[in-house]
């Protein structure tokens, strides 16, 4: 894709300036900072997660029923 600006050249020196700064051209550091914005801007794909549930410790109460659980069965 091809895009051209219209600067003000207060602007266009500060980018110049930058991208020399940095050892690269005008247009690699355009195309950095493009590409950092729009890695910020678009949200991760989405990816299938797997429930993971505490461990904890019984002790020697044994396995777990209902009963221990909720009040609705006694």
């Amino acid at each position: 894709m091809t895009v051209t600006l219209e600067l003000e050249p207060e602007l266009e020196q500060g980018l110049q300036a930058q991208a020399q700064a940095r050892g690269v051209t005008v247009e690699s550091f355009i195309h950095d900072l493009v590409s950092q914005l729009v890695r910020v801007a678009v949200p991760p794909v989405a990816t299938k997660r797997t429930l993971t549930l505490p461990a904890r410790n019984l002790g020697d109460m044994g396995s777990l029923h209902r009963r221990d659980i909720y009040d609705d069965v006694r």
